[in-house]
């Protein structure tokens, strides 16, 4: 059921897995103990999940994102990029809501803000 796939990757450690066979292109299903956190049971309890949501299919004893699984891995990666930038956007929200500044004078204040937060994130790694 794609409709309960945020439960699947809900917890940590289900959406460390996740990210794993994503961008590991693939992982084998006897390759439990590359993730050191988890058991082989709850290895296999998250990957049957995620088999069952749609997220994940078995080729050849491969784990890898089906296209379903890459729309969501994609959207988890955007949702991480927001929360970075967090902080950022909550000023551009006041900004936006100040009826003093002039249209030209906020848009231009909210793109210098929004590259120097891309600058100093990409600095960071």
């Amino acid at each position: 059921m794609p409709s309960s796939a945020l439960r699947v990757i809900a917890d940590q450690e289900s959406l460390q897995l996740f990210f794993a066979i994503a961008t590991k292109n693939g992982m084998g299903s006897k390759d439990p103990r590359r993730l050191g956190s988890l058991s082989k049971k709850e290895y296999y309890s998250r990957t049957s999940l995620m088999l069952e949501t749609g997220l994940i299919k078995r080729t050849k004893g491969v784990f890898r994102l089906t296209a379903f699984g890459q729309v969501m891995y994609q959207a988890c990666l955007q949702i991480d990029e927001a929360v970075q930038h967090f902080s950022v956007l909550k000023v551009i929200d006041v900004i936006d809501e100040n009826t003093a500044i002039e249209d030209e004078e906020r848009e231009k204040l909210m793109t210098l803000l929004m590259e120097k937060d891309t600058d100093t994130a990409s600095n960071k790694k």
